[in-house]
């Protein structure tokens, strides 16, 4: 078994969320989050050197700063949230104590101001709590400043069975993001295509996860 089973009740068809046990009791959770030249971080960096460096930037969701980490060297302030207090930990052991990194709850809101950030990251956290979304995209558009960038991610399945009847396909999503932000861009990229799949010219494209990528400004800059 792997770390998912304290995310998803497969049998049940629920989200369990126990992100927490999934760090306390494995050693490496969602390895996707160091890969920082993947296309969903690369294009969060070419935003930062198009407003420039002097933008505030939090990354909801952060797992153990790997991004928020990267983002440091490079001189930007940006301060990464996670729910598990274990992610923290360790991402202070991997990275030093004085990264920003620290725990908080999107679904109980954030302890920060109105208008504060410039760019909020929240990839790969949608999925798990489409129950929540209006109010975690309320919560976030309080964040951003006006005109402020919110860069998004969702993972996407065609077997996926988890919350079907919320959201079934990217439109979906476009739809619920575009009632609280305004929609800027958006791209689909796919990934898990092994070696062997890659030298093939027969990839079956509709069994592979596919994320979602979405770019949206807060309307209170309209």
């Amino acid at each position: 078994m792997t770390y998912n089973k304290h995310i998803f009740d497969v049998q049940n068809k629920k989200v369990i969320r126990d992100f927490e046990s999934a760090y306390k009791n494995f050693d490496n959770v969602y390895p996707g989050q160091f890969q920082i030249d993947s296309p969903k971080f690369r294009l969060v960096i070419d935003r930062i050197n198009l407003m420039g460096k002097k933008v505030k930037i939090l990354d909801i969701g952060a797992g153990y700063g790997a991004f928020i980490n990267h983002l440091h060297q490079d001189g930007i302030d940006a301060i990464g949230i996670d729910i598990s207090p274990t992610a923290v930990e360790q991402g202070k052991n991997l990275y030093g104590p004085d990264i920003k990194l620290q725990t908080g709850d999107f679904l109980k809101g954030l302890d920060f101001a109105d208008n504060t950030f410039d760019i909020i990251v929240c990839y790969g956290v949608f999925q798990y709590v489409l129950d929540f979304i209006n109010p975690c995209l309320i919560e976030m558009k309080r964040l951003l400043k006006p005109d402020g960038l919110a860069a998004l991610s969702m993972g996407f399945k065609n077997t996926n069975v988890f919350f079907r009847e919320i959201i079934s396909d990217e439109k979906d999503f476009l739809e619920i993001i575009s009632k609280e932000l305004i929609i800027e861009d958006f791209l689909v990229y796919y990934h898990e295509i092994g070696t062997q799949q890659n030298q093939s010219q027969d990839i079956d494209l509709s069994s592979q996860s596919r994320d979602f990528l979405v770019f949206a400004r807060n309307n209170k800059g309209i």
